[in-house]
């Protein structure tokens, strides 16, 4: 979580857990994926949502990442990040499909 709460370029601020929620959209959790990483109901998700969303004079999660990023209370994209997720879910994948081939050929044996 980021520390700067307070954005200089809005008067309305975020809440710490509202820059949380903010920050797991920009990543490309859903709202079902969030309320399971926050232990929270999903439609405390979407409350916090639409709370950011009016915020940021936005109506849609594009439109908030963006509001979000311009006003600063999103960090710029890290492309490495964003590699190593896609690696790491490219690698639990090939996992699984490695396990389903072994119970395939262990089944057919």
């Amino acid at each position: 979580m980021r520390e700067d709460y307070h954005s200089p370029n809005s008067t309305r601020i975020l809440s710490p857990r509202q820059i949380e929620i903010l920050e797991s959209v920009d990543s490309g959790l859903s709202s079902k994926e969030v309320a399971k990483l926050y232990g929270i109901s999903e439609q405390t998700v979407k409350n916090h949502l639409s709370k950011i969303y009016s915020k940021l004079g936005s109506s849609n999660r594009i439109e908030a990442i963006n509001q979000g990023h311009a006003q600063g209370y999103l960090k710029p994209f890290n492309n490495f990040e964003i590699a190593n997720r896609l690696l790491d879910e490219m690698q639990e994948y090939l996992n699984q499909k490695r396990l389903e081939l072994a119970a395939l050929t262990g089944a057919t044996q």
